[in-house]
């Protein structure tokens, strides 16, 4: 059964949607598999950027289907998308430290990898 669904997308994915951060495709069935290859058929590319070779969602990506994080692409959907994705490193700052460089005080700052699980 066709479904009609509103896909939320991110700002580093919009070149593949004429810059819309939201678009509706008709899905030919209820999985998030049918969502994206109704998005690709729509926005040629953009699949790519979100599930790799293998048929895995990417590991900087995140795909929410009714609200809930979807682990793999047999996920059912209802009616709503929202794509989330990673921005460059991913990295927290910790707090700063400070150290004496010659004269003058010096702020360092560290970072450390977000843990997305």
């Amino acid at each position: 059964m066709a479904r009609t669904v509103r896909v939320f997308v991110p700002g580093p994915l919009r070149s593949y949607t004429g810059g819309r951060a939201e678009v509706t495709v008709v899905a030919a069935g209820a999985l998030l598999s049918d969502v994206l290859a109704a998005i690709e058929a729509n926005h040629p590319g953009i699949r790519f950027r979100m599930i790799d070779e293998a048929g895995r969602i990417r590991e900087h990506i995140r795909l929410f289907a009714e609200g809930e994080l979807a682990r793999d692409l047999r996920t059912k959907v209802d009616g709503e998308v929202q794509i989330i994705c990673a921005i460059s490193g991913g990295l927290q700052p910790l707090p700063q430290r400070s150290r004496l460089d010659g004269q003058n005080a010096v702020q360092e700052f560290a970072a450390r990898p977000i843990d997305w699980q």
